[in-house]
């Protein structure tokens, strides 16, 4: 019984199509990268009417709980650093680090906050957060926390893509299933008899 060689490029091609999709699907199904900044008070590009006695930065990794391993700095518009140099984990969440003011020190206008943060995993990251503060702001500060909003956008985009990967996969190998079962009917069939 001899395998005709279109049977056999289709086999190999969808062979391949989902050996790839197979692939795709489970990079996708990987986690989203750790070590973000999920959160921020207050809020990261925001106008607020008061200057914050705190700062607090949240991450959705665990922080190093060794002293020093983390750190923030606030610098106002001027360029001028006007933190206590005391950033430290918050006593409520392993995964927050708060920065505080210098003592007597109101802040007003634009103000930054860098940080480098070590996470129990032993990764570090480094960013920085904007946000304003004015006196005759009158707006509410939204309440979403900053930078929380990628993550929920990337989430959208990767569940989008492992449905999309999903539903590749099994038409391929629903296509694969049917043609391997059609051309094995096919040639288990005996050859009609032609004599009348």
């Amino acid at each position: 019984m001899t395998i005709p060689l279109a049977f056999l490029r289709r086999t190999s091609a969808l062979t391949l199509l989902f050996v790839l999709g197979a692939s795709a699907s489970l990079v996708l199904v990987q986690p989203a990268a750790a070590d973000e900044l999920v959160q921020s008070d207050p809020p990261a590009s925001e106008t607020i009417d008061h200057a914050p006695e705190t700062i607090l930065l949240t991450f959705d990794e665990p922080l190093l709980l060794e002293p020093g391993a983390s750190s923030a700095a606030i610098v106002d518009e001027e360029g001028v650093r006007v933190d206590d140099g005391q950033a430290e984990i918050s006593g409520y969440s392993d995964r927050s680090l708060l920065v505080r003011p210098q003592y007597g020190t109101e802040l007003e206008g634009e103000i930054s906050v860098a940080y480098v943060v070590t996470f129990a995993s032993g990764e570090s990251r480094t960013g920085s957060i904007e946000f304003a503060v004015d006196p005759e702001f009158e707006g509410e500060a939204e309440e979403s926390g900053g930078v929380s909003t990628p993550s929920t956008d990337q989430g959208i985009v990767l569940w989008t893509l492992v449905i999309l990967a999903a539903t590749a996969l099994f038409v391929s190998g629903a296509y694969y299933l049917r043609f391997a079962t059609d051309n094995a009917k096919s040639s288990l069939e005996e050859p009609g008899d032609d004599r009348h």
